[in-house]
This record gives structure tokens, sequence and C-alpha cells, in this order.
């Protein structure tokens, strides 16, 4: 007695951007209600697998309703646990779904120039139908080709900004508007124009704050990446980009000078300000953009500075829900609120990774320029 469960009944549905996975990968949604019920799965000693229910996919912690400890969706009259009420008695029923396989259509254009010294492809307008390959094929990547069939693995990727594998990008020459879904930000801070003569211009003061949809709540590999120039020393938690407002489950940034002057990232849940290499406070207001990416190959984040390896995490065991809240911030990291201590050309997010190795001699060509 005394607190309401009553909302949570009902039937969930698999979500369509999970219904291909299995596991604690898979999402189901309420009909017709908000709730979620989602799995996770930390993988450590003192952390149990463990369904629960809340109204944000991905939320896991002490703001779900109510949750329960096994590896297995449970069926049946089984004992869930509330942080309010303790235990209570949930009654639930699994009927399973085999969705068809989607067949394999594969196709590509062929690279018919290379210009050395912005280093980008440039390709024919006419798409090929091509018959299989060796290594799983990314989009936007560029393969070698015998006949109608891919061989080997990745040899680059198509570095167009905006390609297909793109989810989320702002470029200061084309506008504030996000490349990919037109959507539109806000400005957090002293209200004033972002936007200024070419760059935006966050400088301890302001920043973009968008919405975002689901395209980003279950990425596997990703790649975050940005140009900067510093115009003050400011340190400490200044976000390059951000997604939560909180200290909890699927906080995900990159900060300037968390730990010296140098970026450093985060991913609650796994790992806390990593960061390395050489402190460069020569960077400040020295007029030239540098280049920041994290990127996640495999079981594996690690943080690139102007190409160079300065942090790496391993043995990470789930997508990252990156829209757990919605949320993408960009010159800002709203848990303290700290404001990126310098400007930007160049944001994006892609579903991929697009650096596997350091490239400290081959950064983007649009580091600093116009794309």
């Amino acid at each position: 007695g005394g607190y309401d469960f009553s909302d949570i009944d009902g039937t969930y549905a698999v979500t369509d951007d999970t219904k291909y996975q299995t596991g604690f990968n898979r999402v189901y949604k309420q009909q017709n209600g908000k709730y979620y019920l989602c799995g996770y799965n930390s993988e450590s000693d003192w952390d149990s697998p463990q369904w629960y229910i809340s109204e944000t996919r991905g939320n896991y912690g002490y703001n779900s309703k109510a949750y329960y400890y096994g590896s297995e969706l449970p069926t049946g009259n089984q004992i869930w646990y509330s942080d309010y009420m303790g235990e209570i008695p949930v009654t639930t029923t699994v009927t399973n779904a085999t969705y068809p396989e989607q067949p394999l259509i594969l196709s590509g254009v062929k690279a018919d120039d290379y210009d050395v010294e912005r280093r980008k492809f440039s390709f024919g307008s006419s798409a090929t139908t091509l018959t299989g390959f060796e290594k799983k094929p990314t989009v936007s990547g560029v393969f070698a080709m015998k006949g109608q069939r891919l061989f080997g693995n990745m040899i680059s990727y198509v570095d167009d900004f905006v390609g297909g594998s793109t989810l989320f990008a702002i470029a200061a020459e084309k506008g504030v508007n996000d490349l990919i879904s037109g959507g539109s930000p806000t400005i957090y801070g002293d209200g004033q124009a972002v936007l200024r003569n070419g760059e935006f211009c966050f400088d301890n003061v302001r920043a973009l704050d968008y919405t975002i949809g689901s395209s980003m709540s279950a990425l596997e590999d990703f790649t975050f990446e940005m140009d900067y120039t510093l115009t003050s020393d400011n340190t400490g938690y200044c976000g390059f980009f951000g997604n939560k407002d909180s200290w909890s489950d699927m906080n995900f940034h990159v900060q300037w000078g968390r730990s010296g002057y140098r970026p450093s990232m985060f991913w609650c849940g796994y790992y806390e300000s990593a960061t390395g290499g050489t402190e460069h406070r020569e960077w400040v207001n020295d007029g030239k953009y540098h280049h920041v990416a994290v990127v996640r190959f495999g079981n594996s984040v690690t943080l690139y500075s102007d190409g160079v390896v300065i942090a790496q995490y391993r043995d990470l065991s789930t997508p990252l829900n990156f829209a757990i809240q919605n949320a993408l911030s960009v010159g800002v990291q709203h848990v303290e609120n700290a404001i990126f201590p310098g400007r930007m050309k160049h944001f994006r997010i892609c579903n991929f990774a697009a650096y596997t190795e350091e490239f400290s001699d081959a950064l983007p060509y649009w580091v600093g320029d116009v794309i």
C-alpha cells in the first residue's frame, strides 16, 4: 500500500530498432503507455544482471519503477523490487515472435579519383550491385573489389562529413541546425548568438542544446569527433559535448581540462575521466584548430587528440544509449553546466569506427576549414 504500480500494467512489445537483437540488447515499449522494459548487465562482481521498468529506455538505476534480478526475461509469478516498497509480486507472460530475415541488398559506387592533399575520394554516380564480401562491410567504407565481390578489410572510409553513416552533424559554415535531421538548437548560457563569423563561439558563456531521437539509443561501433580552438585557459569539467544532466548510467561526454590541459572522456558505468598524453597549455590562444575524437571499435573505446591515442578503455559489453534523455549538448557538459573554453567549426556523430589506429599525419580535411 501507499504506492501505485498499476500504471506499469499492460503489454510491452519489442521496439523496431532492437527486434533483430537478442538478450539485454532488446528494449520493450509499453503499448499505449510511457514505460520501457529493459535489461542491464554490467558483468561486474558487485552488480547482478537485471530487468527493469523505467520511463526512459536505458535509465537503469534509482529512477526505475521496478526491477527484477535475473539474466532471462522473467515469466510467471515473480518477485520484483522497488526502491520505495521493497519486494513486490509481478506476474508476466512472455510471448516469443520470430521476425523474418531481411534479404541482403548490397550496392556501392566505384571510386574514380583520390585527392592526396585533402585526403578525399571522389566517386562515380551509378551504383553497382555486389554479390558478397569477406569482411562485413561498413556504410561509407571503402573496400577493394574483384568482379562483383568485396574482399579484405575496409581500406578507408568516405569522409564526406555528412555521409550515409552520420547520425548528427553541425558545421559553422552551414548554420546551427543539424545537417541530418534539420533540427534546431536552443541556446544555453547568456542567450547571445553562438554562430559568429564562421565559428561556434562558446567562449565559456554559451552553448547549443539539441533534442535527438532514437537513432542514437543503441550505438555499438561509433565515432564522436569535432575540431576546436581554445580561447581561454579555463579547465575542469568543460564539455565538448554531453548527453545527461546527472552523474548516472549512460552519462557519456568528452571534457576539456578535467585532468590538465587536454581532453578526457567519461562513460558512467564504465570509466571516469579517462585521459593521458601530453598537456597542451600552449594551445590556449594559439590560433590553431585541433581535433578530438572518441571512437568505439568492438569492445574498446579510444580517445584521440590530434590523431594520437591518449586514453583507451577495454572490455565494454553493452551498446551506448546516448539518447537516454533525448538530449545532446554541444559546447557544454550539463552535470556541472561547465561550458567549453573555446570555439568549434564542426561536430559530428557516426555509427561506425572512423579511426582504428593513430592518424596524426592525416587529420580530417575539414579541421578548421570549410567542408
